[in-house]
């Protein structure tokens, strides 16, 4: 593992899991998207705001330097 990954895993394992969680940016962009959209979040963290699209009915796939936040452990 590098650095950034191990520094970004530490960072999230400080976040409370939180499962109504998400950006406002992701509020205010989703309805611009055609319904089922296919959405990639790059950087996506914990997946909040993938699961807010998937909530929303959008196929999305998250990627993430920290494999703590890929492995879904929050």
């Amino acid at each position: 593992m590098d650095t950034d990954s191990l520094r970004w895993d530490e960072i999230h394992k400080k976040i409370p899991p939180d499962l109504e969680r998400h950006s406002q940016y992701a509020e205010k962009r989703e309805v611009l998207f055609p319904r089922e959209s296919k959405i990639c979040d790059m950087a996506g963290g914990l997946g909040y705001d993938a699961m807010y699209f998937i909530g929303k009915g959008h196929n999305v796939i998250i990627l993430d330097i920290s494999d703590y936040a890929l492995k879904g452990k929050n």
